[in-house]
């Protein structure tokens, strides 16, 4: 287990820096809530449970060091036994040694023994025994024990030694899997080289256990930007995606890929730079989550007047969606919009733009807030005072149905951190605006911030009152700033989050009431601007970690329970990494919840996603991961989200003028959750609950998944997302659809949505799509384990687009086409994969069935995009396709049949006899001009101009030339174009 008992917040520009016990002044230590707290208490008899000891006298504060991290002081609480007899303790391996070799004033790396054991306390979880181990014990982001091996700086030389070796010996260990380079050690205590050879400090190195490569960091010659992602530092001490190894769970298994690129082109879910199978085999199934991608999309239209880079931002309130957005006005100046949407009956309608007539447009980084009545939007005024916020706000009027503007309020102040000043944050709930000041009285080491309340008095906005910071924020002063980072009100209950705290106010009195403190509420990243949500009598927290100890990231949801907001639930990304910037927003509505991450690297580096959550009267319960459709490296998808209903609306970080769409994800509704397969009939693999005959149903895991169709289908309609699923229908014919679309295959780039049927016949009634636009998707028909053939009939329309792929399995066992269509094939776009079927070995004359359909589109009539034969074939054969006409004609219907050929009959095949003609080429085409007897004979001839003359060379049909003949005329002078065709219409 992994302890971090040093662990220590320190406010850097907006991000967060882990720290060693040295950030305490001397004889201090970070106690189980992260106060400096007297050392000598940890090795004394007293039990510091929170209750015993106050530090500083009259602070308020009893030291705390009853956690686990502390072996609960040092086993002088319950709850740590650890197995040892009175007066001994458990050492860093479980082995136990003599309580007063820790803090002795020896490093114990394992040079002294009790009872013939080497002991260990110089590991994190004892704080470098409590200090005796030189060097900076810092968290070098990757600790797994003492044994791993790294760089370690001593007296300014470098080895690569492990990591209780290196503290053994008073030196510095730079971290796991680190490499010596030139320079490393050079630099002096506590810093090192860059990949560039940069000196930087160990502590920018690993900032809050983010990647910090390309951070900026000025060292008083002038800013510069580091670069750690290397394999010398271990990719940013496994921080950082690229050029390191690390384990890929593909297919529900574990496989240790070179890079994290390597596993993104396998499909697979990267498990983070030098990881192993090992420590992510279970993980690999606890992050097979249902995906999924969005079912429609929103665009501004521009009939009520065109703007640029929308959407900026999104939230809803009521019956109202609100899209920020920039709109240029008459001094070339670019102001902030506002695209207002009204829910109607069961679509959105373009009700409003609003222009903002203050300040200009701050794209992502404006405020806004709504409640489905009012508007108010936080823009940025650049002026001889600097940087600062200015908030307009807009009123719905009941009786003209027309926003109208109502009120600036320019209270702003200029601040060399001005996102995190006065109207950085607002929220707004009838009459009562709150507006977020975190840096508000704040000196740099003080627990500074606030907000204020204003007021709408009937007629204009005014300033009420100021909430300021209460409570025992953690000690030392300094480590709880930024109060008012994010807010929300509700029904006169306000909630404003600082860097380690959430606090709840009562403004519904003359004098706001402090009501509740929620402590340790502190993350990897700075809360910002809707980070934290009031629904519905429920708060919902921003990201933080789950405890001081666990550093798992988790939003809790607290409820007001007699008078006391006590956590009621714990809402978990699940596959969540530090550097994902998870909680980036987080927003309540009803009985859902959804939490964004748009530094997500599921497909691609900072791709972006979100997660969300439905309270089912008991407990809060995942419902899918959403995806972007569009997964382009860099989108940050989740940048901008909100909820309405039982939907999510989420967009990416928008650079283009012409904007993009908002992606909306319906209600999930029925899916199949179980990534490791099993019986169709299980209701504990679906969720909700089991479908029944006439529901829509949705597979989408990042697995491989049998499914063993075992009873009737319980859908009428299905949709198959990012995931293979294999359906083995068990020698059963089983039919699902009802008309209208009945199976949709959409997949994201680089993860194919696939469905493999064998084992029997599966007839489908309606419409199947198998692709869309760049959405990949795929069906196979292959034979199960009994030998059971997979077969497709389909009474409807058959719609393969240029994504799609169906794949065939070959045999001459086949009597019938495998994919049978009895409707309509209006569409036979992407690739035809052919496979070979366990034990048929082709032979010259073999034809086999593929594809049979009553109508076919003359238009698109076989056009593959590809033919793959995914097996080899025998020598000197190759597979041809061939279409035969049904007996009404080309145009209504007919099957494709997969012939095997000698490749002596391939026209081009073998040493061609060569032919030449004088001049340069102008022109050449291809067509059947007959043969040396007259008529046609099925073979392509060729035709080629040059500026005087015609040549016409008459194929063998054996690759070579059977005949060639010249044609010239006087007014053959400057030829320069050939065509061919049938010229009068005869059909030869």
């Amino acid at each position: 287990m992994k302890h971090f008992t040093w662990l220590v917040i320190c406010i850097i520009y907006g991000t967060f820096t882990v720290a060693s016990a040295q950030d305490c002044p001397e004889g201090l230590i970070n106690d189980c809530n992260g106060y400096c707290v007297p050392m000598e208490w940890l090795i004394d008899d007293i039990c510091d449970d929170g209750t015993a000891q106050e530090y500083p006298v009259g602070s308020g504060y009893y030291v705390d060091f009853s956690c686990e991290s502390f072996y609960c002081d040092i086993f002088n609480c319950t709850g740590c036994e650890g197995g040892c007899p009175a007066g001994f303790v458990p050492d860093c391996n479980g082995n136990c040694a003599p309580a007063e070799w820790v803090a002795d004033g020896i490093c114990d790396y394992g040079q002294r023994e009790y009872n013939g054991v080497a002991i260990v306390f110089s590991c994190q979880a004892f704080n470098c025994d409590i200090g005796d181990c030189s060097g900076p014990c810092w968290a070098d982001g990757d600790f797994n024990g003492g044994t791993d091996i790294g760089a370690c700086c001593i007296n300014g030389v470098c080895s690569e030694i492990s990591r209780n070796t290196c503290w053994g010996l008073s030196g510095i260990f730079i971290g796991a899997n680190t490499i010596c380079q030139t320079g490393t050690c050079g630099c002096g205590e506590g810093w090192i080289t860059d990949c560039n050879g940069n000196c930087i400090n160990l502590l920018d190195f690993d900032e809050g256990g983010v990647c910090q490569d390309g951070s900026w960091v000025d060292y008083g010659n002038g800013p510069f930007q580091i670069s750690v992602n290397c394999v010398e530092l271990a990719c940013g001490l496994s921080n950082c995606l690229g050029i390191c190894p690390g384990g890929c769970c593909v297919d529900g298994g574990c496989e240790l890929t070179s890079t994290y690129q390597t596993c993104l082109d396998l499909g697979g879910l990267f498990l983070g730079s030098n990881s192993s199978c090992e420590e992510g085999a279970v993980d690999c199934v606890s992050q097979q989550k249902p995906i999924q991608l969005p079912d429609s999309e929103i665009e501004w239209s521009g009939l009520l007047g065109t703007v640029e880079f929308v959407p900026q931002w999104l939230m809803s309130k009521g019956n109202i969606l609100i899209a920020g957005a920039t709109k240029q006005d008459l001094s070339w100046d670019m102001k902030t919009a506002v695209c207002v949407y009204r829910y109607d009956v069961d679509q959105w309608v373009e009700e409003a733009l609003l222009i903002m007539p203050s300040g200009i447009a701050g794209f992502s980084n404006d405020s806004y807030t709504t409640d489905g009545n009012r508007i108010a939007v936080g823009s940025k005024i650049e002026d001889a005072q600097g940087q600062r916020f200015v908030i307009d706000i807009f009123v719905y009027d009941q009786i003209t149905n027309v926003w109208l503007f109502e009120q600036t309020i320019d209270d702003g102040y200029q601040s060399t951190l001005w996102e995190f000043t006065w109207g950085s944050s607002i929220a707004i709930d009838g009459e009562v605006l709150i507006v977020g000041d975190p840096s508000l009285n704040d000196t740099g080491n003080n627990n500074g911030g606030g907000a204020h309340v204003y007021r709408f008095n009937g007629t204009a906005w005014s300033l009420s009152t100021t909430l300021l910071p209460f409570g025992t924020p953690p000690y030392p002063e300094g480590e709880d700033q930024f109060l008012g980072l994010s807010v929300a009100i509700e029904d006169g209950v306000v909630a404003l989050c600082s860097t380690s705290s959430l606090l709840l106010y009562d403004i519904n009195t003359a004098t706001p009431t402090n009501i509740q403190h929620l402590r340790n509420m502190w993350g990897n990243f700075f809360a910002r601007h809707r980070s934290i949500d009031i629904d519905n009598g429920r708060l919902m927290s921003n990201v933080t970690f789950r405890t001081t100890e666990d550093l798992t990231l988790v939003s809790r949801i607290y409820e007001n329970i007699g008078g006391t907001w006590t956590e009621t639930a714990e809402l978990k990304p699940f596959d969540v990494a530090s550097s994902d910037q998870a909680g980036h927003i987080v927003d309540l509505q009803g009985n859902y919840a959804i939490i964004t991450s748009p530094a997500d690297n599921d497909l691609g580096l900072e791709t972006g996603s979100a997660y969300i959550w439905k309270y089912d009267g008991t407990n809060w319960v995942f419902q899918s991961k959403l995806w972007s459709d569009r997964a382009v490296g860099g989108d940050l998808f989740g940048v901008s989200a909100t909820l309405h209903g039982s939907s999510a609306y989420v967009s990416g970080l928008i650079t283009e003028t012409e904007g993009d769409s908002i992606k909306v994800f319906s209600d999930r509704g029925i899916v199949w959750i179980n990534p490791l397969g099993g019986l169709m009939s299980d209701a504990t693999n679906w969720d909700p609950i089991k479908p029944t005959s006439t529901d829509v149903v949705s597979f989408s895991l990042r697995s491989q998944t049998l499914i063993v169709v075992d009873e009737a289908l319980p859908f009428q309609q299905m949709f198959v997302g990012p995931g293979k699923f294999i359906f083995d229908l068990q020698g059963v014919d089983r039919a699902f659809g009802t008309g209208g679309e009945a199976l949709n295959l959409q997949g994201v780039s680089g993860m194919i949505a696939e469905l493999e049927i064998q084992g029997g016949v599966l007839n489908i009634t309606g419409t199947l799509y198998i692709g869309e636009g760049y959405l990949p998707g795929k069906i196979s028909l292959v034979s199960n384990s009994a030998g059971v053939m997979g077969q497709l009939q389909l009474n409807g329309l058959y719609m393969q687009h240029n994504a799609g792929e169906l794949l065939i399995e070959l045999d001459t066992g086949w009597t019938e086409a495998p994919a049978q269509i009895t409707g309509v094939s209006p569409l036979l776009g992407g690739v035809l994969e052919l496979v070979l079927a366990d034990g048929y070995v082709p032979q010259d004359g073999d034809i086999i069935p593929l594809i049979t359909t009553g109508t076919f589109d003359p238009l698109n009539t076989g056009q593959f995009s590809i033919v793959l034969i995914s097996d080899p074939l025998p020598e000197g054969l190759y597979i041809k396709l061939n279409y035969i006409d049904g007996l009404r004609g080309r145009n209504v219907g007919g099957t494709i049949y997969a012939e095997v050929d000698v490749l002596t009959n391939l026209f081009g095949y073998g040493e061609p006899t060569p032919g030449s003609v004088p001049g340069l080429a102008t022109d050449v085409v291809l067509a059947d001009f007959g043969s040396a007897t007259g008529f046609a004979d099925g073979y392509d001839d060729i035709a080629v101009t040059t500026s005087s003359a015609l040549h016409l060379f008459l194929s063998d049909g054996v690759g070579g030339i059977a005949s060639q003949t010249t044609y010239t005329d006087s007014q053959f002078t400057s030829l320069s174009s050939i065509d061919a065709g049938d010229v009068n219409g005869d059909g030869l």
